[in-house]
């Protein structure tokens, strides 16, 4: 025999309800009754004994806060069927006293706009102390900034050709 969960899904899948019962029935080796009795039990299929909602009687319920469990469990019905009632007539779930409300939703105070801050600066380590009579050159090398500082041109320039001929 299948069990529930195994029912179900093959009910949900099949194409054609009607036949899906006999074929479930001949998987199961028994009756299209009894299999038309589970699939009842499960809420899958409605009982042709028991075909009418009481409408009426769900609005007054759910009108005294009473919650999707509480009304299915006194209808008899499957709460999907009082579910399915309730959100087609745009009705909010009642939740029991026992659960906590749903939070509302927090309302933000009107505040004036604060500006954005500026994007962090790349971090530059520390330039290394040099008089004002230093040479400072800087140069792109391989995508990496270099900086060199030396008391003049000349010896600036050495160091810029030896990089420049170990690069190569």
């Amino acid at each position: 025999m299948m069990t529930d969960d195994e029912l179900r899904t093959s009910w949900r899948n099949a194409e054609d309800h009607t036949k899906q019962i006999k074929i479930l029935a001949e998987l199961n080796a028994c009756s299209t009754e009894e299999i038309t009795q589970r699939l009842v039990k499960l809420g899958l299929l409605e009982d042709k004994e028991k075909n009418s909602f009481d409408f009426m009687r769900c609005a007054e319920l759910y009108a005294e806060g009473k919650s999707d469990l509480e009304i299915a469990e006194m209808l008899g019905e499957p709460i999907q069927k009082v579910q399915r009632w309730r959100k087609s007539k745009g009705l909010r779930a009642n939740y029991p006293s026992t659960r906590a409300p749903a939070k509302k939703p927090v309302q933000k105070k009107s505040t004036p706009a604060k500006p954005k801050p500026a994007p962090a600066a790349v971090h530059q380590p520390e330039e290394p102390p040099h008089t004002e009579s230093d040479v400072l050159i800087r140069w792109r090398l391989l995508g990496c900034l270099v900086e060199i500082t030396a008391p003049d041109l000349t010896r600036a320039r050495k160091v810029l050709e030896e990089l420049d001929s170990r690069r190569a």
